[in-house]
């Protein structure tokens, strides 16, 4: 949960993308992040043999990926967007994993690191052209597509492919979750409901990113921009290529290829099945997203406004993470430095003082108290003696009395 970022352990991930846009492409979006979803899926006869597990693992990702979707849609920042989304369909993967969807996780897991390496990318390719040194703030750039349209062309992709628009790679591995949740015997109706609800903000924050970027009226920090150098775009152009026709490995094709579950998994995959219903839903809410965002964001013939004075509250919420990041700042101000305080004054004061430091000062004060009597002089030796012999004498005649 802590490495793929799953609720309430994400809160790390989008700090993250501070770092350099490459290492999030790698990293942060393909490699790392995902090591939590693989042990699940690599360690799946533990979890299948719990009922109990796999409700877990299902009701935690459907967590991570709605509450991941809805703060994507309110953030402004173009690297948290895709942060946020990452986080989003890390869930998903999670969701399916714990739906039996085991192929269907794996599938996704690989379509998704092509379509966000190449959207990381796309984001690093924006932060050159237009010279940001730091945040790319989607409100303050706009109309990107006629400086910069090789990457207009590549961040579309990727988005359309992570939106769900049939028929790139994101489309089929999305469908086939989608799928698994639907049949799945162990979840009840609300996760396949939640979970179309969160393929449809999927498709809604990834249009938006992609329409205020590069479809808006020009923003603040878009007068200089310029395409990036060719070695960029042609990075993000061969993972243009995979997003847009990795999906089509999960069929069976002439010349013995069985599809992406028997072609991974061999006899313990689970070929593709498309559903049609499913299928023509998952699909119109893709494309409606993606309509909705146009008018929203594109041509501007939707005002925003009258819902956001609506939904005050609940944007507040959603615009601040859920408050979780508040949370983890509360519970190490007020408990962790509070109990770390007392326990610091216990092992200062009793362990250290006390325990430790207190015998070895009564050793020290004897020693300096015993060293005394060690003169060096003869003659206090021989006094000593005497004396002693006296206190004998003494001590024998007081007992013959």
């Amino acid at each position: 949960m802590g490495k793929s970022a799953q609720f309430p352990f994400h809160v790390w991930l989008p700090d993250a993308m501070e770092g350099p846009t490459p290492v999030s492409a790698l990293i942060h979006a393909a490699t790392m992040v995902i090591a939590g979803v693989y042990l699940v899926a690599r360690a799946y006869p533990i979890f299948v043999a719990s009922p109990e597990a796999m409700l877990v693992t299902a009701t935690i990702g459907l967590i991570t990926a709605l509450g991941a979707a809805t703060i994507a849609l309110v953030s402004t920042d173009l690297k948290r967007i895709l942060a946020y989304s990452t986080i989003s369909h890390l869930g998903l993967m999670m969701l399916s994993l714990g739906a039996f969807g085991w192929t269907a996780a794996v599938f996704h897991l690989m379509a998704h690191g092509f379509a966000k390496a190449l959207l990381f990318l796309g984001a690093g390719s924006v932060m050159h052209g237009v010279g940001a040194h730091g945040d790319v703030d989607i409100r303050r750039v706009g109309g990107l597509r006629k400086a910069m349209p090789i990457t207009a062309i590549v961040f579309s992709i990727g988005a359309l492919s992570l939106g769900g628009i049939p028929i790139l790679s994101g489309f089929w591995s999305k469908d086939e979750i989608l799928l698994a949740v639907a049949v799945a015997g162990n979840l009840p109706v609300v996760f396949i409901v939640l979970a179309m609800l969160t393929a449809f903000l999927s498709a809604l924050y990834m249009a938006r990113a992609m329409f205020v970027v590069f479809f808006g009226e020009a923003g603040e920090d878009s007068g200089h921009a310029h395409e990036s150098p060719i070695f960029m775009v042609g990075v993000m152009s061969v993972l243009a290529i995979l997003a847009l026709g990795f999906g089509w490995i999960a069929f069976d094709w002439p010349g013995g290829f069985s599809g992406f579950g028997g072609f991974v998994f061999f006899e313990h995959g689970e070929k593709f099945h498309f559903n049609i219903l499913l299928g023509v839903l998952s699909i119109v809410l893709a494309v409606g997203a993606f309509v909705v965002a146009w008018l929203i964001y594109g041509r501007r013939s939707i005002s925003l406004t009258a819902w956001r004075a609506r939904l005050g509250p609940v944007l507040r919420v959603v615009e601040n993470r859920y408050y979780v990041d508040e949370v983890y700042q509360w519970g190490i101000d007020r408990v962790v430095l509070t109990v770390s305080t007392r326990l610091a004054f216990f092992d200062r004061a009793v362990v250290n003082d006390v325990g430790v430091n207190a015998p070895a000062d009564t050793v020290r004060r004897a020693g300096v108290a015993l060293r005394l009597h060690v003169t060096g002089h003869v003659y206090t030796y021989a006094l000593a003696v005497a004396l002693g012999v006296v206190g004998l004498a003494i001590f024998w005649w007081l007992r013959s009395v």
